[in-house]
């Protein structure tokens, strides 16, 4: 469960073959965090693209989110 106040902490494990670890950065400026993860020379890169749905298209619709059949 997330709260809303408090600490927060979230580990996205990477096996260590496909990133650069002396050369990672993160920053977090205006609420945004912005992480670089250089990869190492020779990485075979496989992508898998993940949809990101929000709940803002329900809202204006004025529906809440709700499916009704």
């Amino acid at each position: 469960m997330e709260r809303r106040y408090g600490s927060f902490s979230r580990s996205i494990p990477l096996p260590e073959s496909c990133v650069e670890t002396e050369k990672a950065a993160a920053t977090y400026n205006g609420g945004v965090l912005t992480i670089k993860l250089p990869k190492t020379p020779g990485y075979k890169e496989s992508v898998k693209k993940i949809p990101v749905v929000s709940n803002t298209q329900a809202r204006k619709d004025g529906n809440g989110g709700s499916a009704q059949t």
